[in-house]
């Protein structure tokens, strides 16, 4: 094998190197921005769902469809003492 069949493997080897080396962490790099996303839209729809519950009880209380929350430990009371 001559001296320029040595360089070219050699160069090419060194460039199959690299890009495995910067595929390998690209993908790294890519899951742990994904994984942070993905955490980041839960925490914030899991937000966004318990603001709209608090609200929608809030109107229900207000409508008279449900009892309030002193109400309710009211009633709760109340039955305690007669059971």
């Amino acid at each position: 094998m001559g001296l320029t069949q040595k360089i070219l493997l050699f160069t090419s080897a060194l460039v199959v190197a690299l890009v495995g080396i910067t595929l390998a962490f690209t993908t790294a790099q890519a899951d742990r921005l994904a994984r942070a996303t993905i955490d980041e839209g839960l925490h914030d729809t899991r937000d966004i769902l318990q603001a709209c519950h608090k609200a929608a009880l809030e109107l229900y209380e207000r409508k008279g469809i449900i009892p309030s929350a002193d109400r309710t430990r009211e009633l709760i009371t109340r039955w305690e003492r007669i059971g």
